[in-house]
């Protein structure tokens, strides 16, 4: 785990995901730009937190795009992709540009509230 880790303060205003593995917050649902449903669901965000992205040498395409792979700085998870640019090329959408596509299914949890502490 990275040696000092992002936590979110715990309040009813504030809604973040974890890790689901590890319990590593990554994102506050003010990053999240939009949903992108499919086979897998997916959230297109910016500045997810406690993540680490595989060297643009291992890159891949995902929706014509060029992007590696994001792992939880926690536990190593594969949590999703990030987008990247080759060369000073530009994303026809530059909302795209070192975004995040993180997997709803495989790597989260919300967390919107404070448990009653009785």
């Amino acid at each position: 785990m990275a040696t000092n880790p992002v936590r979110y303060r715990l309040n009813t205003r504030n809604s973040f995901f974890l890790c689901r593995t590890c319990r590593n917050h990554l994102l506050t649902l003010d990053n999240v730009i939009t949903t992108v449903e499919g086979r897998v669901n997916r959230f297109l965000c910016h500045n997810a937190v406690n993540v680490k992205s595989d060297p643009i040498s291992i890159r891949r395409s995902l929706f014509n795009f060029p992007a590696v792979n994001v792992r939880c700085n926690g536990c190593n998870r594969h949590i999703g992709e990030q987008f990247f640019t080759l060369d000073g090329d530009r994303p026809p959408h530059r909302v795209m540009e070192r975004s995040y596509v993180l997997h709803v299914y495989i790597g989260f949890e919300i967390l919107n509230h404070i448990p009653k502490l009785e």
